[in-house]
């Protein structure tokens, strides 16, 4: 049995991806509504957000790592919106996608709701999705909700060699390896998600490596990789 593709579920992964989450202006509500997620408040504009990139540039100490495809990705520390912590190395054996978008991109409301969908498809198959806002979103706590329906892992710090390439979204995405296989701007579509994703979940990962399932905690709880199968079924 391989790893499927979801061009047999795309009509209901993309119902579920995006029938999850109505916006509004007082925050963000789950519900059953229809299409993309709707309107967010636009109180912060893409101005701001590269005033922000370029003073961090500016003032920040140089990175000993830089990211590089095709080379290892460099470690970083990820604090989730439930304060349990972690290195992005201790995922190794899994494949890990990197997603930083902004409440008020549009580009990236259509696609954190499909990367959850996929998510949810693919997650036994050892797929984990961490996922980034930028710091000119609308604050945290007027995403619990949003954050309490997604399955994928809402990040509140990463520290390291990661941000956005001069726009949001952005994503990296990690091989079993550890090898950085992915990093660009642009939102995914399932398509792509397909091409990308599913060659990489049906690679064996290093004996050296544990291939552990991330179970991320949905409290305070620790985000730890839990022992199990997180390797992709592999046959004909």
């Amino acid at each position: 049995m391989r790893v499927a593709s979801l061009s047999a579920l795309c009509g209901a992964a993309q119902h579920t991806a995006f029938g999850l989450f109505s916006l509004s202006r007082e925050g963000l509500t789950p519900g059953p509504k229809s299409g993309v997620m709707a309107h967010l408040m636009p109180v912060r504009g893409l101005m701001r957000y590269l005033a922000i990139i370029t003073s961090l540039a500016l003032t920040s100490p140089a990175v000993a790592a830089t990211p590089k495809v095709g080379q290892t990705a460099p470690n970083a520390q990820i604090e989730t919106i439930a304060h349990a912590k972690f290195d992005l190395d201790s995922l190794r054996g899994q494949v890990v996608v990197i997603n930083f978008w902004a409440t008020w991109c549009v580009p990236c409301r259509a696609e954190l709701p499909l990367l959850d969908g996929y998510y949810r498809a693919q997650k036994q198959h050892g797929l984990v999705v961490l996922a980034a806002t930028t710091e000119d979103s609308l604050p945290e706590y007027q995403m619990r909700k949003l954050f309490g329906a997604m399955s994928i892992t809402p990040v509140h710090r990463l520290k390291g060699p990661y941000a956005p390439l001069g726009a949001v979204p952005t994503n990296f995405i990690i091989d079993r390896a550890g090898v950085l296989r992915y990093a660009k701007a642009g939102a995914f579509s399932l398509d792509e998600l397909n091409a990308i994703l599913v060659p990489l979940l049906g690679e064996t990962p290093p004996a050296t490596t544990t291939a552990a399932h991330f179970n991320p905690p949905r409290s305070g709880e620790g985000d730890r990789p839990q022992g199990g199968g997180g390797a992709a079924p592999h046959g004909a």
